[in-house]
Order: C-alpha cells, then sequence, then structure tokens
C-alpha cells in the first residue's frame, strides 16, 4: 500500500512540469530569444495554488536584458501563462 501511494505521489509531482515546447513557444511569442529552460523546484515556487504547471526560464529580451524567473500556468499548454521573473542582468 506505501508503495503505491509513494508511486501515485511521485507521477502527480511529476506531472506538474509545463511542457517545454509550449513554454518555448510562449517566450518566443513575448519577444524573448536564446531560450534556455529547466525544471521548477516542487517546492518554493512562486505560482498561485490555481497554476500547478511551472518551469523556469533564462532568455534574452529584444533590448539584450537578461531574463530569469518561473513561469507559471493552469494548463500543461501554458496558453495562460504568467511569467515572474526574479532577477535581471546587461549581456
Amino acid at each position: 500500500m506505501r508503495r503505491a501511494f509513494l508511486l501515485a505521489a511521485t507521477l502527480v509531482l511529476a506531472g506538474c512540469e509545463a511542457d517545454p515546447i509550449a513554454a518555448r513557444a510562449t517566450l518566443t511569442e513575448l519577444g524573448f530569444h536564446g531560450i534556455a529552460l529547466s525544471r521548477a523546484p516542487l517546492t518554493g515556487r512562486p505560482c498561485a495554488w490555481g497554476e500547478p504547471f511551472a518551469v523556469r526560464y533564462r532568455a534574452v529580451t529584444e533590448d539584450g536584458r537578461i531574463v530569469n524567473g518561473t513561469l507559471c500556468s493552469a494548463d500543461e499548454a501554458t496558453e495562460d501563462a504568467r511569467l515572474l521573473p526574479d532577477a535581471e542582468g546587461r549581456r
């Protein structure tokens, strides 16, 4: 019983990553380039309760700023994505 619970919990937690292809497309549509994506941490995400899907990003804006942050979304396809930048720098 415990193994089944742990397996189910692992699958649920692993399923909370936004689709990287959709996240990259969303960031590109918003004018970012040089996009790098990584998994968002399972705890400590800045996303709201209604946004279980997240991915960390690092991208360059059109004016050359480097932006790091978290892309949060209510669905895996990131159609309603919200960007939460956490640091900026110059290239």
